[in-house]
């Protein structure tokens, strides 16, 4: 049990050397940058169940739908000030993190099986990161129509329960994942940098 605490823990350590390789390429740093970004606005926009996504594509005019879409910009930095909010806010970061080791994986062609389950454990995680959307603490997960279909009234209490668990679930997702790729990511530079110092 020992042994494998310790080897667990020497691989989160060099995973985390790992992404702080990746993070020292601009491009990798721009990826992660847009990643946040990219669903830390769709986490903004749905934070509060769909009214403004089904705002969006009403018959509304152009104009007041620019000023929806613009507004959402001024959540994310809102959410920085709220706990929820700020909760989605690290789950995006841990999305972009993901995101920029996978594209470093795919284009080093870090082990296959390594990209793979980064893959799996963050596209899982992305996906739980959307069904946990919502303000679990006011009961307005994405899941609440789904829930009110299948448990009435009860759904909002399960709603909000559900809603943290997702979180927790989504956020040890994206950090197997970042785990694993940070791990490739380590494995694939200091084994280019064993086979440069030969050269």
């Amino acid at each position: 049990m020992r042994g494998t605490l310790e080897l667990w823990a020497d691989n989160t350590k060099m995973a985390l050397v790992g992404l702080k390789m990746v993070m020292r390429r601009p491009a990798y740093v721009a990826i992660a940058v847009g990643g946040f970004l990219l669903f830390s606005y769709a986490f903004a926009m749905f934070k509060d169940g769909t009214t403004t996504w089904n705002l969006l594509w009403s018959n509304i005019g152009f104009g007041d739908k620019m000023v929806l879409a613009i507004e959402v910009v001024g959540r994310i930095f809102r959410n920085f000030l709220d706990a929820w909010g700020l909760i989605l806010n690290l789950l995006a970061i841990l999305q972009g993190l993901s995101l920029s080791l996978l594209i470093f994986g795919w284009r080093t062609k870090v082990q296959t099986r390594v990209t793979a389950a980064g893959l799996e454990a963050g596209g899982v995680g992305t996906a739980v990161s959307f069904l946990a959307l919502g303000c679990p603490a006011c009961g307005t997960s994405l899941l609440a129509p789904l829930l009110t279909a299948v448990a009435g009234s009860g759904a909002m209490v399960i709603a909000e329960s559900l809603g943290w668990i997702l979180t927790v679930v989504a956020a040890g997702l994206l950090l197997h994942a970042i785990r694993r790729l940070g791990y490739g990511a380590f494995m694939e530079i200091t084994a280019r940098r064993h086979r440069n110092a030969k050269i």
